[in-house]
């Protein structure tokens, strides 16, 4: 996609979804005049959390979308959803951006995403359906949800009473 090609998507600026938690949204063509949403959430609690790092169209949007709501260093999780481009778009970047950061993600993404680049093993902590993250003021649990776009795919339920 050239630079005008990206200039031209619609560009929408982030929502609270909740205290401290927000979605970012970016859009991906689809189709003449259709876009389909990329979708990423950062959770600003005791111990912040990115949960997915957008597509690489969006790399550098993205980034200035979340280190505005965030300071890079501040971020403690990166939590990968599943291996898709769309989820994976800035995730070296992110890692170089935030040293005190630890990648959240399960073996098969982890297999899947060192094809095209080495991951930084010792700054990574597995988990699986079921097993959870500790951020500090919330838990996270990792979950299948019920519809999904790859076998790798978890979801995060945060356990935090509302």
């Amino acid at each position: 996609m050239t630079a005008v090609e990206t200039a031209d998507l619609p560009v929408t600026a982030p929502v609270t979804l909740a205290p401290d938690t927000f979605l970012i949204t970016n859009m991906a063509p689809a189709g003449p005049g259709e876009y389909l949403p990329v979708d990423s959430v950062l959770i600003r609690g005791e111990e912040p959390v990115i949960v997915d790092t957008g597509a690489p169209i969006h790399r550098e949007l993205w980034l200035d979308q979340v280190f505005d709501l965030v300071a890079p260093e501040d971020v403690r999780w990166v939590f990968l959803s599943h291996d898709d481009g769309d989820h994976t778009g800035a995730l070296h970047e992110v890692l170089d951006l935030c040293p005190n950061a630890t990648l959240v993600a399960n073996f098969f993404s982890t297999e899947r995403l060192a094809l095209e680049k080495a991951l930084p093993l010792h700054r990574m902590v597995w988990r699986e359906d079921t097993e959870y993250v500790d951020t500090g003021d919330r838990r996270l649990r990792l979950v299948v949800p019920p519809i999904f776009d790859g076998p790798a795919t978890r979801g995060v339920l945060d356990e935090r009473p509302a």
